[in-house]
């Protein structure tokens, strides 16, 4: 549950490339003229992104905890748990954007 948010921004990420541009490569072609206006939809979803991010953070060690508690038998999977600072350096959103030219 707590992982929920980052599924649903991934989501709107994917669906508002998918709304302008088609799959091109391991991305989205996308036309020059509506570049801006994606790149601030993609804007706000980051900062969404960031506002869940410090919400999970503050949660994490909880989380884990009620985990365990909710699944007992399951606890040898975490083998070693992760520690939040390492989490936060590695649990991030990001985009880029570039431009395809084509010489013939």
């Amino acid at each position: 549950m707590a992982l929920l948010p980052f599924h649903r921004i991934e989501q709107n990420a994917q669906e508002a490339c998918r709304r302008i541009g088609v799959r091109f490569l391991s991305g989205y072609g996308i036309p020059r003229s509506k570049s801006s206006a994606l790149a601030d939809e993609l804007t706000g979803l980051n900062q969404e992104f960031e506002l869940a991010r410090q919400e999970f953070l503050s949660i994490y060690e909880e989380a884990l905890r009620r985990w365990v508690a909710a699944h007992p038998g399951w606890e040898s999977l975490l083998k070693e748990v992760v520690p939040r600072e390492v989490v936060a350096r590695k649990f991030s959103f990001a985009w880029q954007m570039f431009t395809v030219s084509w010489f013939f």
